[in-house]
Parts: structure tokens; sequence; C-alpha cells
């Protein structure tokens, strides 16, 4: 999956959350898109055109962003469901199956999945070092942990240093 992601020629992320779409940005994405302030279907076909994309990937677990996926995806599309639901979602199965969908799911990566994301990064190709917002000395991990919760979601990953 990895590997289908770093090779395609444009790549859009979608938020709610303008400070993670900015971090996306920084990372070198080609598009972050809020959903909630511009019109998604829109923002796909502007930087895909007709064709959309070739792979969607599900991240949130959330009813209304596999209804988005399913929903927005060009005939013979994969959709792959990564987040993890709380409750069971629905699915139109009509468009799935009238648009020739691939829905995949997904849950563990594999030991060759770390391998080539470490290889990646020894490379240069992922950018990391903006997804790490805070660094905490193993003595004061209850700190670190006090920062995620005040953050209320505007912090990426919080490293505990040993």
């Amino acid at each position: 999956m990895l590997q289908a992601v770093m090779t395609a020629p444009k790549v859009i992320i979608t938020d709610i959350s303008e400070y993670k779409l900015e971090k996306a940005r920084l990372s070198g994405l080609d598009a972050a898109i809020n959903p909630q302030k511009e019109d998604l279907g829109a923002a796909i076909l502007g930087e895909f055109g007709s064709d959309k994309a070739d792979l969607i990937l599900e991240c949130v677990g959330a009813q209304e962003t596999i209804s988005q996926a399913v929903a927005l995806a060009r005939k013979g599309s994969t959709v792959v469901v990564v987040g993890v639901f709380g409750q069971k979602p629905q699915v139109d199965l009509g468009l799935v199956q009238d648009r020739e969908l691939s829905l995949v799911g997904t849950l563990m990566y594999q030991r060759a999945d770390y391998e080539q994301a470490i290889a990646l990064v020894a490379q240069g190709k992922l950018r990391l070092d903006v997804l790490v917002s805070h660094h905490f000395p193993f003595q004061q991990y209850l700190q670190a942990y006090q920062a995620i919760e005040a953050a209320q979601g505007n912090i990426m990953k919080v490293m505990i240093d040993l």
C-alpha cells in the first residue's frame, strides 16, 4: 500500500483540522482539503480531472468519510478502509457494484511495510520531522500526556525521549 501512495503522481489529503492540514502541506503533499470549507468533489475534479483518484484511503473510521470515499470514487477505483469504526457503517453497495470499485480492508502493518518506510526515510523521501510537535524527557512523561490533552487535537506526534 505504501508503494502505491509513494509512486502516486498526485496525492490529496482531507481533514477538518487546519493544524493537521498545514502539517500535511509542510510534508510536501500536493493538496490539503478541508471538506467543511470547500467542496470535496470539486477539489478532486480540480486536482485529478475527470479520472478522479485511482486509490482512496479512508483513515477516519466514520460514516461520513466512508460514504464520501465511495461516492467520489471513479469507476474502477480502489477504496481501502484503514480507519477503525466504532459503529457499523453503511456502505452504498449499489455504487460499489455500479462503479466496479474494489473495497479493501486493512488492519495492521507488516514487517515489509516497516522496512520500506525506514528505507524511504533513509533516502530522504519522507519528511517526518514536520510531524513531530514536541519532545519530552522520559521523566516528564506525565507532562507529555497533559500537553496532548490540552492541545485538543492541535498536536501531531509527541516524542518521549529515553
